[in-house]
Parts: structure tokens; C-alpha cells; sequence
């Protein structure tokens, strides 16, 4: 029986690791002034508690992304063929 192949591979993996340090990196000035906590420390804890969160879902929905995408094409390409 032939085995299925996969839909993730270590370099959409690694793509969407780096996709989600930007994100990271983009989201933590934005959402920093809007933490409403005085003392610096306990703003940036919170600050990168939060934008781990949302890291974390966009890491999700990227895998998730590029696994639907990938079945797509192939599936339009055994349609084709």
C-alpha cells in the first residue's frame, strides 16, 4: 500500500516559525502601550504574556493554512489529471 504524502514539511514548519517571531516582533510594540500596567517590569511580563498568546494562534492557523493549501493543489491536480 502506498503511503499517503505528507501535507507539512520541515520547511513550511520552519516558515511558519519565522513567519511567527515577525508576527512576535510586529505585535509587541502594538500591543505594549495597551496594557494597563505602570511599573515597566510587570508591562513588558504582561505585554509578552499577550503576545505569546497571539503568536501562538497565528502559528496554528499558518500550519493550518498551509496544510489546506497544499491539499487543495493536489487535489486539483489529480482532478486534472
Amino acid at each position: 500500500m502506498k503511503r499517503p504524502e505528507k501535507l507539512v514539511t520541515k520547511k513550511t514548519v520552519i516558515f511558519d516559525i519565522v513567519a511567527t517571531l515577525i508576527f512576535f516582533a510586529i505585535m509587541f510594540p502594538i500591543v505594549r502601550p495597551h496594557v494597563p500596567e505602570e511599573s515597566m517590569p510587570w508591562n513588558i511580563i504582561w505585554t509578552v504574556y499577550t503576545v505569546v498568546c497571539l503568536s501562538g494562534v497565528f502559528f496554528l492557523a499558518s500550519c493550518m493554512f498551509h496544510a489546506v493549501l497544499v491539499d487543495q493543489i493536489r487535489r486539483k491536480r489529480k482532478q486534472n489529471s
